[in-house]
């Protein structure tokens, strides 16, 4: 199957001593001409695999560059979940703190304020405090004095 659609005369080289050295010269030409065509598709294929072989190498490094970067990701989500973890526990530590001083706290609270204040349940203490932050905010004059305001109508 001849892909540059040449005619097969034109392919057969000339033979010493023809009749017609025209026709010779014209089949030397044509057997040139397929020379060069047959170069430049050898070259083209070679450039070909120059260029898949940079593709290769570059996708190559692509993948080594995306494996190293998972690795120090992975690395630094455990150090994170570690330190999340210590935090969770830290956070722990301080609301049992806190639900304790405040179990311990209260009654003297009472006392200074004059007001009837629930302990806080180990459960709720997070809405119990906001109410007795509240409770307490306003009952002060904002001069860190632990009386109650005065009227001022």
């Amino acid at each position: 199957m001849d892909i540059w659609n040449t005619s097969p005369a034109l392919a057969v080289p000339a033979v010493q001593g023809e009749a017609n050295p025209g026709l010779a010269l014209a089949r030397r030409d044509s057997v040139t001409q397929l020379d060069e065509r047959e170069l430049k598709r050898e070259r083209r294929k070679q450039s070909n695999r120059e260029s898949a072989r940079r593709s290769r190498l570059r996708k190559q490094q692509e993948c080594e560059e995306l494996a190293r970067k998972v690795a120090d990701l992975t690395t630094e989500n455990s150090a994170l979940r570690a330190e999340l973890d210590n935090l969770r526990k830290a956070c722990q530590d301080m609301e049992a703190e806190n639900s304790r001083l405040l179990v311990s706290t209260v009654p003297s609270v009472t006392t200074t304020l004059g007001m009837s204040i629930e302990p806080p349940k180990a459960q709720q203490h997070h809405d119990d405090e906001g109410q007795l932050h509240k409770k307490s905010s306003n009952n002060s004059n904002g001069k860190g004095s632990h009386k109650p305001e005065a009227n001022t109508r």
